[in-house]
């Protein structure tokens, strides 16, 4: 919606403003479009708004046809009519309230900013770039007004007070569908797919899905006499130029957006990686504090293996305190299975000759020193680096 021109929330404004000149664009496609004109037209009313210019579609017109501003409308899609009834409710306003009230009715706008998607142009252009299954009605030849001439010409109806109840503004020319791919083909991606294109008038249902092309001419005869105006690119010369501001803002766009989609793959795969990567980091220092008790002979009553198994079950939940806890059995079995050669190797170099080995029950090795405590006179146990001897009660030695 043009900058300065009432939208949705034009009740607000005229009740916060009270200003002297309303423009408002109709809004046909809003389930609530005549209450909320009703309301606008009431509020404009109270606040004593001397002029109100609604703006109109050439949609109350028939394709193909060059109209004036006297002429009976005839609309033939859901759109027209709909636009036909607000009319109407705005001529009972006029009539009746004695309101300053013209309708001002534009065809087809097109201009710079304008994006994929938004009116004629940028929905055929978007369902090229984005490869749409659209079809195209082409219903006859299409008039195009820049939103500049638009924008000088509605300066132009509130300067000079206009009142008549009706203004068309036209741009003099329309295009036919040739006339239009030949502007807007330049500026296309190689290998464009065209949308499919029907040359006939659509039924209803079809109407509503398709994009349609074609539209009535207005002969701007009134805009001329009273308002002084024409439009400057009366045959649609600034298309291409438009086209082309479109079809690089949507490179750019879907440009920005593959990259977006790379980050946020690339963020999504290392936050799954994460708590992987801590546990992995985990598992070295658990492994490497447990080489260490086995080098220097160091014994905790407390393993730590189970800090760390709860740690990351706390901080990441059941997958990875499972994970951790398959690791940290491993890591027991690991450091536990020692052979028989493994423990007379080590023996052989931590006991003394004057020391006792025996063997207890269950076949376990077990390390009597002949050392003996002045006090008690009872035999002391010994850790052999790393391995933890079993407690083997014995009798006092005197």
């Amino acid at each position: 919606m043009p900058e300065g021109i009432m939208g949705a929330h034009a009740s607000d404004d005229v009740a916060a403003a009270g200003p002297s000149v309303i423009l408002y664009e109709m809004e046909p496609s809003c389930a609530d479009g005549a209450a909320r004109l009703d309301r606008l037209l009431s509020l404009a009313q109270e606040h004593a708004v001397q002029r109100v210019f609604l703006l109109s579609h050439a949609d109350v017109f028939p394709c193909g046809r060059r109209v004036q501003e006297s002429d009976a409308v005839a609309p033939q899609t859901r759109l027209g009519r709909r636009l036909c009834h607000l009319e109407a409710l705005a001529a009972s306003w006029r009539e009746q309230e004695r309101m300053a009230i013209t309708i001002v009715r534009l065809p087809e706008l097109y201009g710079p900013g304008q994006r994929a998607g938004e009116g004629l142009l940028g929905r055929i252009l978007n369902a090229i770039l984005e490869r749409h299954a659209s079809t195209v009605s082409v219903r006859g030849e299409q008039a195009f007004l820049s939103a500049r001439d638009a924008a000088y010409g509605l300066w132009q109806c509130v300067a000079v007070r206009t009142q008549a109840p009706v203004v068309h503004l036209g741009p003099g020319v329309s295009l036919s569908w040739q006339d239009f791919l030949s502007r807007v083909r330049p500026v296309l991606p190689a290998g464009a797919a065209w949308p499919t294109v029907r040359e006939k008038h659509p039924d209803e249902g079809q109407a509503d899905r398709d994009i349609l092309f074609g539209s009535a001419a207005f002969s701007g005869t009134l805009a001329r006499r009273e308002l002084g105006w024409t439009a400057h690119e009366r045959d649609g010369s600034g298309l291409r130029s438009v086209a082309e501001g479109m079809v690089s803002a949507y490179t750019i766009v879907q440009q920005q957006r593959r990259e977006q989609e790379k980050c946020s793959r690339w963020r999504h795969w290392f936050q799954q990686a994460v708590p992987f990567l801590e546990n992995v980091a985990g598992a070295g220092i658990m492994a490497g504090f447990a080489w260490w008790q086995q080098r220097y002979g160091f014994s905790s009553p407390f393993d730590f293996n189970y800090l760390y198994i709860g740690a990351m079950g706390l901080l990441y939940g059941k997958t990875q305190a499972i994970i951790e806890g398959a690791r940290s059995l491993l890591l027991v079995l690991q450091t536990g299975a020692l052979s028989a050669e493994e423990l007379d190797r080590r023996l052989e170099h931590c006991v003394r000759a004057d020391d006792f080995i025996g063997v207890q029950e269950d076949g376990s090795y077990a390390v009597l020193l002949a050392e003996a405590d002045a006090e008690t006179g009872r035999i002391v146990q010994k850790r052999l680096a790393g391995v933890d001897v079993p407690v083997v009660r014995v009798q006092e030695v005197d």
